[in-house]
């Protein structure tokens, strides 16, 4: 009972291999057409990817050509999305489209602790941000059009604090804490869903550990 299916993966070289099972709730058995099996490997500095489950597959590659980063994601249903970025200095261009035309462009800038960038989507929304840091302290700014968010971060070593607010009142406070060991707790308080940008979290409060081997 509670068992959602059964994860594997193997690593030799470049190459890891997954297999994964899962297990419908209540099920007694398993289906071997519910079997998905991954491999990622990287080739001649390109990182391929390969997902396969039952009749449908995702495939993955990225790369540098030229000094861009190439992105490309293709399905057996016939989705599919590309991007690419460019960084000159402390610029970085970037595009992105898919099977829906559901085209981004954006522009970033980055050097000595401040940041700008700007995205444009084709339903003609966009997005503004700005950031500082300075040691331990970051502050973030963020603007869509039709709201303003303020986010701050300060790093304390294994104690990380966060909070932040936007234009229309919704709040959020979290506090992270290295346990060591590959395991952390958390903590974090939102009064509205998915306000965080760092990560989503949970409306309410959260209490959480999570561990890592």
């Amino acid at each position: 009972d509670g068992v959602d299916g059964i994860v594997g993966s193997y690593t030799m070289g470049a190459t890891t291999v997954t297999l994964s099972l899962p297990m419908a709730e209540g099920a007694t058995g398993i289906d071997s057409a519910d079997l998905e099996v991954g491999v990622t490997t990287d080739l001649n500095g390109w990182s391929l990817g390969l997902g396969i489950a039952d009749s449908e597959y995702v495939a993955t590659v990225a790369g540098t050509v030229g000094g861009a980063d190439l992105a490309f994601a293709t399905s057996s249903i016939g989705e599919w999305d590309a991007s690419v970025s460019y960084p000159a200095g402390p610029v970085t261009l970037s595009a992105s489209t898919d099977e829906a035309s559901a085209w981004t462009i954006g522009a970033a800038y980055e050097s000595n602790g401040v940041s700008i960038g700007a995205e444009y989507n084709a339903d003609e929304t966009y997005e503004i941000t700005a950031g500082y840091t300075m040691d331990a302290l970051s502050v973030d700014l963020g603007f869509d059009g039709s709201d303003v968010s303020l986010d701050v971060a300060y790093d304390m070593g294994a104690l990380t604090l966060g909070a932040g607010r936007t234009y229309a009142g919704e709040n959020y406070a979290r506090v992270d804490y290295d346990l060591g060991g590959g395991a952390s707790a958390m903590v974090t308080y939102a009064d509205a869903v998915d306000i965080d940008p760092a990560e989503d979290i949970a409306e309410g409060t959260t209490v959480g550990v999570t561990f890592a081997f």
